[in-house]
Parts: C-alpha cells; structure tokens; sequence
C-alpha cells in the first residue's frame, strides 16, 4: 500500500506544478515551498537548546481550533518557541504574520526525505496535528525519533479509510501517534473497534469562539451600515448560496439588511457577486455614509468572526457542497441560530445545533423559505439564542483537558 501512497504523492505534486500555471492558489503553494530547507534552516538559528512545540494545521479553520492550544502553551512557558506549519495556502497567507509563532511556513509535502530534512532542522520536543492532518513519513519519523505527537480534537466517521477493511496501511498511520484527542464520543468509540485508545477532551473551537466574543472586537462601518436594521450575517459563502440568498432577497422586511463574507474574495468571484446583485450591493472597501445598499459585501479576510456579534441569524456557507459547512460556531457564540445547506452531518456541533432546533438545515426552495420567515420574527428567534450561548459554555473547557494530558504524558 505504501507505493500506492508514494505514487499518490508523486501525481499530487505533478499536478500542483502544471495547476500552477494558471491557478494562483496552486502557484502560491509552490512558490512558497521553494528554498523551503534554507529558509527554514535561517529563521531556527537563533533557536539552540530551546524547547520547540511544533503546530501543524491543514488551513485556517484547523488553525483557529488549534490556536488555543498554542496559546496556553506559550502562556505556561513563556520561553518555548512555536513553529507554525500549514499544508494550504489560505491558511498560511492569512496567518503568515501570526505573533503567537515564532515561525510560521508551509510544510513541505510528504516524503522520507523530507520528513527527514524538516524534523532535522526544527527538532521538535512535541508535535501537535490538528483535526484532519495524516501524513505518513512525518509521522512515521517523529514515533523514531521518540517525539510526542498529539492528534488535536480528531472526528472520525465511519466512512473514513480507517475503518474499511483495506485501510491497514492508513490504521498504522494513526499508530504513530503518541496521544489521540477526540471530540465526540462516536469518534472514540469508531477508535475503539479497530484497538486505538483515545481521549475524548471536546473540540477546542469551542474555546477559541469564546475568547473572541470575549475580545468585543467593533467594526464601525458595520455598525454604520447596520444602523436600525436587523442583520442577517452570510459567512464563507460559496456561488450556490450566494444564488440562493440573491432569491431571497425579495423576502427581506423593510429593515433588514445582509453582510455577505464570501469563501473566496478573489478579483474574478467578487465580480461574478457584483454582477448577480447589481446597484443592491456595495463592497466593505467601499462603503460610504448614507449607502442605500441592501447587501454589504465583505472583500477582506479576518472579520468573519467579528462580524457574527452584529447579527440577528446566520446563513453559514459551504452546506450545498460534499465537503459540509464552515465554522458554525462563531455564529453560535453570539447566539445566533444558522441556515445552511444539507452537507452539514459530518460536523458534531452542526448535528447537535440542529437538535437543538437552532439549526436550519435546507435543501430547496421551501426550506429556506419557511427557515427565514421563521427567523425574521423577533419572538422566534429569542428562545434560540439563549439555547445556543448556553450550549457553547457547555461544550467548552477542551484546551485545558488536553494541556493536562500533554503534562500527564510526560
């Protein structure tokens, strides 16, 4: 099986390379593993003797459930160094400047020399992989080297390879691991069926969510935008949901507006959003006093999280996709309830919110129909909102049961 791994690596990387030439996502992913040994090799000079934690995240989702982590752990030791490592370039160009890092970079892709060459040069006394992140030579060469690698808040299903009867090589994977933390407990119980011991500590996004709301970062030309209306806040939209809450727009009572912060807010998407909402929209770059604008378009990344605390309800983007729905926690520490497409069930916190009744899961025209007349009245709403600052008090506290497993492990 391992050839099979080796030639998935070999295509994936040919592929990035010829994707590059006219993608700029694919050509950032490799113009920023270019020189990586030295450049490496240049930024941990200054590093002899220290004790280094090494973070890796595939982007910035699993680097907003792993920040907590890092954080408390630069707290207990002010004088560790953090190496701060992503597979993607959204990740990285979002977080490139992170100051909680003493270094951040992509990692290089999978290999037995690569591994090699990187854990040489970063001699890590602990490894931390968030969520999603299996890669076999790098995990392979930290168990040789005896370094402490820790899966942060793992959720595993069913129908991951781990679990199927030609998943061998990829159960060996997750051998290598020194500590598994899980979030939920089918996670630990699948673990269990195939003789993996883990933990269940929770998600650690529950805690991150909680420290932003604590922040009460403003944003005043939203709050100008805003006004006396009501806000619905459209958060990492992709084409299918901004189609559908184009539709909807004709739904909306008279004070009621829509911040749309698009997934991607590339030159070309912003335009296609331009071209489907007309004079109705204005971007955040250009807001202006007295704007008599419908729709607020978001044409930066980083306000998302902040931007929940003006609204009254969220449509959360990504749900019409196989790959699910994006963060529908930050919605929910503001307490507000979500609408999302039917792509939500590998997400435990998403399922629960549904079971809570806070969650709108809709597939046509009549779901999302019902979903927002229901949510456009105030006395619908506010029984939902205290249910959901409620469950993510509840849910909260994984930073700190996974701080105290680390030290255990010791």
């Amino acid at each position: 099986m391992r050839w099979l791994y080796n030639l998935f690596l070999f295509l994936y990387r040919q592929g990035i390379i010829l994707t590059a030439q006219w993608n700029a996502k694919a050509k950032a992913w490799v113009d920023g593993r270019v020189g990586w040994e030295q450049s490496l090799a240049h930024s941990l000079k200054n590093w002899p003797g220290a004790t280094v934690y090494w973070m890796h995240c595939a982007s910035l989702g699993e680097f907003e459930q792993g920040r907590p982590l890092l954080e408390a752990l630069k707290q207990q030791q002010p004088n560790c160094r953090i190496l701060l490592s992503f597979f993607s370039p959204s990740g990285y160009e979002a977080q490139k400047d992170f100051a909680g890092a003493d270094h951040v970079c992509y990692l290089p892709l999978d290999g037995y020399n690569s591994a090699r060459q990187f854990l040489d040069i970063v001699q890590p006394q602990l490894a931390l992989f968030v969520k999603y992140e299996f890669w076999y030579y790098y995990l392979q060469e930290l168990s040789r080297r005896n370094v402490k690698t820790v899966l942060v808040s793992g959720a595993f299903r069913t129908e991951q390879i781990f679990f199927k009867w030609y998943g061998g090589f990829f159960r060996r994977i997750l051998r290598n691991f020194s500590l598994i933390t899980v979030q939920d407990e089918v996670s630990q119980a699948l673990l269990l069926s195939r003789g993996f011991v883990s933990v269940h500590c929770g998600d650690t996004r529950y805690d991150r969510v909680l420290a932003i709301a604590a922040q009460g970062r403003s944003l005043p030309k939203v709050e100008q935008f805003k006004g006396k209306c009501e806000l619905i806040v459209a958060g990492s939209t992709w084409p299918q949901d901004e189609a559908l809450l184009h539709q909807a727009l004709s739904l909306f009572p008279t004070n009621w507006k829509l911040v749309l912060a698009p997934h991607e807010i590339s030159p070309e998407h912003l335009q296609q959003i331009k071209n489907l909402l007309g004079d109705q929209c204005v971007f955040y770059s250009e807001l202006e006093e007295g704007t008599a604008a419908k729709v607020l378009v978001i044409d930066n990344i980083g306000m998302l999280s902040s931007l929940y605390r003006y609204g009254a309800f969220a449509w959360i983007g990504g749900g019409f996709s196989k790959s699910g729905i994006h963060n529908i926690l930050e919605p929910a520490v503001f307490g507000l309830p979500s609408i999302f497409g039917p792509y939500y069930e590998k997400f435990s916190e998403a399922r629960a919110i549904v079971a809570l009744g806070c969650g709108f899961p809709v597939k046509k025209t009549e779901d999302w129909t019902i979903a927002l007349q229901t949510l456009f009245q105030e006395e619908q709403r506010k029984p939902l909102q205290q249910k959901l600052r409620t469950f993510v008090q509840t849910n909260a506290g994984a930073t700190e049961k996974i701080i105290k497993l680390i030290r255990l492990h010791n």
